[in-house]
């Protein structure tokens, strides 16, 4: 919570081995809902955003259900993780990657325990989606197209319908002028 820590934490991600990012990146997930609290600028936490993110972006399923699983434990943490740009772009970098595995990984090769909780967790996360106000979420510092795409690919229409201009501000770059 210090910035001299976070700053620390930032620096030392990238140099540490896979597993071990994995659980600074899981520790800084499980503390998300305080972190966001004491950092409600976003000034601070966005210093951790490149470390987390390539993190994220190198783990496997496994790793990605239990860092959602950790993100969605509390529907008070994951609404606010939408309503901050460091949170939604670790929540978006999340659903980012599970596109990128679904579509590079054969069905045969996903451990069906895993896609079964995976696909709740994505379920779980519309749900919250849903009743987060449309001009209190927050761009991600990287918007992901694909979150869109994984969303069809695990929920009804009707969800897809209901969620759809909430995902167009979390999921598409910004307009330049």
């Amino acid at each position: 919570m210090v910035r001299k820590g976070r700053k620390l934490v930032a620096r030392c991600i990238p140099n540490l081995e896979k597993k071990n990012a994995e659980d600074v990146v899981m520790l800084v997930l499980k503390r998300l809902q305080v972190l966001l609290k004491k950092d409600p600028q976003d000034e601070g936490l966005m210093v951790l955003h490149d470390p987390v993110v390539r993190t994220i972006q190198s783990c496997d399923l496994k790793s990605l259900v239990q860092f959602l699983s950790t993100v969605l434990s509390e529907t008070d943490t994951a609404s606010q993780a939408l309503q901050n740009k460091f949170g939604s772009s670790v929540v978006c970098t999340l659903i980012h990657r599970g596109e990128v595995l679904y579509k590079d990984t054969s069905p045969l090769d996903i451990d069906n325990q895993l896609q079964t909780e995976w696909c709740q967790f994505v379920h779980d996360l519309a749900s919250i989606l849903a009743t987060v106000p449309l001009e209190s979420l927050v761009k991600p510092k990287l918007p992901q197209t694909t979150i869109s795409g994984h969303f069809d690919r695990l929920l009804n229409k009707k969800q897809i319908a209901s969620l759809e201009d909430k995902l167009k501000v979390i999921a598409e770059p910004q307009a330049v002028s």
